[in-house]
């Protein structure tokens, strides 16, 4: 079976010496047979590709395979991990104790892309919201105020009502 192999660092800001190096294969889930050359060309595209969100003391990674994972800051141990049925489609967002990124859909299987709210202390799933097309890049938060583009041009703007 195909796989990334992911590594996942912490840098000292004033030194720039590695405080930290976690190692991670990739996660393909069970049924998927996808061509991991292609996948890697889509996902390089994307600016905020492997751009981590921080909650507290997480580092939040949604890497471009089914898993999204999150370590803890000061010492790279995995803090949880979620898998999903199909690959992500942006780095994440955090608000508050919430976090949000696309997943990517599977014509074939059946798959809807989705935008995916998760707890961020755990991982637990909150909700998810069945998109046309997949997201491109993390969604932008303000106020009450989400926003984000798909790769089938459409703009969505979601308003926080409660």
């Amino acid at each position: 079976k195909e796989f990334w192999l992911f590594n996942y660092y912490a840098f000292e800001r004033s030194t720039g010496k590695i405080l930290w190096k976690t190692t991670d294969h990739s996660e393909w889930g069970g049924g998927l047979e996808l061509n991991t050359d292609t996948m890697f060309d889509q996902n390089m595209k994307l600016l905020d590709y492997l751009a981590p969100a921080m909650w507290k003391n997480l580092l939040i990674y949604t890497s471009g395979d089914t898993r999204v994972r999150a370590f803890r800051a000061k010492s790279g141990d995995l803090a949880w991990e979620r898998t999903f049925d199909v690959p992500t489609s942006s780095a994440p967002t955090v608000s508050g104790n919430r976090v949000y990124f696309g997943l990517r859909g599977i014509e074939e299987l059946g798959k809807q892309p989705r935008l995916i709210c998760l707890l961020a202390k755990n991982g637990s799933l909150l909700w998810e919201l069945e998109l046309e097309g997949a997201l491109l890049s993390a969604p932008v938060i303000s106020g009450n105020w989400m926003i984000f583009g798909t790769d089938k041009n459409i703009f969505y703007t979601l308003e926080e009502l409660f």
